[in-house]
């Protein structure tokens, strides 16, 4: 979470954290593994849940996949995932609490399970798009839109979702400075094989 410098460290913490919990298995769904990550930036960070504290945080989306048996597995800081099916659109809302020190009670993340269809597209993103300020009146783009966007080109081949999410952004954008990095994440599943 941040800009810059500190948010390029809150990054490296982050995947550092990642890497290691699943290096040594020592989880058993998505919700546990953003938990233990949450215990290990609050230990890299020496918070202790004290006012003083620095409330810096991490937001990620994560998803398990057991392509197998056609299951999501997901938990989310702050970060959605968005699904459309057949034209459909769904959405799994994270938890409302980034993974280190912020919420006024220290939860565990829920762990949402979820059966996927074979061809079904997912999507993961930074807030970098949402929050892009463009269009006439010079607004951030913001989550409706975004999620029209995706569930109008849900069904078209991801090349084709590239250009079309690439081309929106940037005519929104226009003339205005960009305020963040963006990234749009999305794969559809092929879960007949």
């Amino acid at each position: 979470t941040g800009h810059g410098v500190p948010g390029a460290f809150m990054s490296i913490l982050g995947i550092t954290c990642l890497n290691e919990i699943i290096m040594h298995g020592s989880y058993l769904h998505a919700g546990s593994v953003l938990n233990q990550m949450r215990e290990h930036v609050m230990e890299a960070l020496c918070q202790t849940g004290q006012e003083s504290d620095q409330r810096d945080g991490i937001d990620i989306a994560l998803c398990m996949i057991d392509l197998k048996k056609g299951k999501l597995n997901y938990a989310g800081a702050f970060n959605p995932v968005y699904i459309v099916r057949d034209k459909h659109f769904f959405e799994i809302a994270g938890d409302m609490m980034p993974v280190g020190i912020g919420a006024e009670e220290e939860l565990s993340f829920k762990n949402h399970m979820y059966e996927l269809d074979s061809n079904d597209t997912l999507y993961l993103f930074s807030d970098g798009f949402v929050d892009q300020f463009g269009g006439a009146s010079g607004k951030k783009f913001k989550y409706g839109p975004f999620r029209k966007l995706v569930a109008e080109i849900g069904h078209l081949p991801m090349q084709q979702q590239e250009q079309h999410i690439r081309q929106t952004f940037s005519d929104w954008k226009g003339n205005h400075q960009q305020v963040d990095d963006v990234l749009v994440f999305g794969f559809r599943l092929n879960t007949s094989t």
